[in-house]
């Protein structure tokens, strides 16, 4: 099983020009080189942390310490955006990691969907962002796109949110060509990489004032989107100290790769101040593709969590079985999103809630885009 080696995070403004450079490396590396900094903007050295990162980083990534300086964050608002320049950008990642696209909508823009380029900062400028309303990132997974896949999944979610007449602003994230590697496991790798081009985004927003607060986000992934959630909200949340992303909802995440529960750069309850997890395919076995571990505050359990109910009882092959119940974690979401009421029940077990041994009285829990973030624990419920 492979291991990520290094997460990086450092961010830079000089002289008119903003440059964020994101490397992996496990969190508990990172917590060791990033200074204690002030918990208020506007400024954070980087110094220390420079000093630490040329000793980790592998040569071949050959990057330009020279350019990193400082952060200030006070120094950027509406009023001087056109002044920053093209600064916004990734450095030394790969075009394939430029080639993502944040497609973003809003009501007030009447959901017409517009492209936001961290390269191009006046893409922000000229878009019907609206600062006062919260944000909400949809990442999708393995072999996606924006216009979904074989069983139409991630891409959904933004059309419940429409039609449910959602005020935040809504970024889908299209990550489709680290996401298609022939070999799974190349893509599961690229998970870091994404996470670190959609922290970019959020620290440039934050940096902006497009972003009040790290607060105010919320970042849904479904499979191995939802390693890429945790990581970019890993990421934000060391480079921005004294903020912390709030909500990460992970979407049965993916499993292969990611089954050591010692990993570092998968998803788990300290990325977030609220992790919500739906586990709808979860198993050790060829053919159930998410993950097997909690991973949230709270972890729900649909049908048990393996394997899903309707549809997906017609289908004759167990890799047709996984893929049907894989994908119903964001179907599920996007039921909560336009009305459809989920609860669960809280329990240790699948064979003890079937048993009748954990009564739900008023102990229920809401799952899905209600979820209530005080929620804590392990919860099961059937869906027919």
């Amino acid at each position: 099983m492979w291991k990520l080696s290094f997460l990086l995070l450092s961010a830079a403004i000089t002289q008119g020009n903003c440059l964020i450079s994101l490397l992996n490396a496990p969190k508990a590396a990172l917590k060791a080189v990033i200074p204690d900094t002030s918990t208020k903007l506007p400024s954070l050295t980087l110094t220390p942390l420079i000093q630490n990162l040329k000793k980790l980083i592998p040569e071949e990534f050959k990057i330009d310490f020279s350019v990193l300086n400082s952060v200030d964050f006070g120094s950027m608002n509406f009023q001087n955006i056109k002044e920053i320049g093209t600064g916004f950008g990734i450095f030394n990642l790969g075009t394939e990691v430029q080639k993502m696209e944040f497609k973003f909508r809003n009501r007030k823009g009447n959901y017409t969907e517009e492209i936001l380029t961290p390269e191009k900062p006046l893409s922000f400028l000229n878009s019907s962002w609206d600062p006062k309303q919260n944000l909400t990132v949809v990442i999708h997974g393995y072999t996606e796109d924006s216009s979904g896949w074989v069983l139409s999944t991630t891409s959904k979610i933004i059309d419940a949110y429409v039609i449910a007449g959602s005020s935040d602003n809504l970024v889908f994230v299209d990550w489709r060509y680290l996401a298609r590697q022939p070999n799974y496991f190349d893509s599961a790798k690229n998970t870091v990489k994404a996470g670190m081009r959609v922290a970019e985004l959020l620290i440039t927003l934050r940096g902006i004032n497009f972003l009040t607060n790290l607060d105010n986000v919320h970042i849904v992934g479904f499979s191995l989107g939802a390693h890429v959630s945790g990581i970019a909200a890993y990421c934000c949340n060391s480079l921005m100290k004294g903020e912390q992303v709030g909500r990460v909802t992970g979407l049965d995440p993916a499993g292969p790769g990611f089954r050591d529960e010692s990993l570092p750069n998968r998803l788990d309850a300290s990325d977030a101040k609220f992790v919500d997890v739906i586990h709808t395919n979860m198993g050790k076995y060829l053919w159930t593709f998410g993950i097997n571990i909690k991973c949230g505050h709270v972890d729900f359990y649909p049908n048990g969590g393996e394997h899903q109910k309707g549809s997906c009882d017609f289908l004759r092959t167990p890799e047709l079985v996984g893929v049907c119940s894989h994908t119903k974690a964001p179907e599920y979401y996007s039921n909560t999103i336009v009305g459809t009421k989920y609860t669960g029940c809280p329990c240790s077990d699948w064979d003890t809630f079937k048993s009748g041994s954990c009564p739900c009285t008023n102990k229920g829990a809401i799952m899905g885009e209600y979820a209530d973030p005080n929620t804590r624990g392990d919860y099961y419920l059937t869906i027919l």
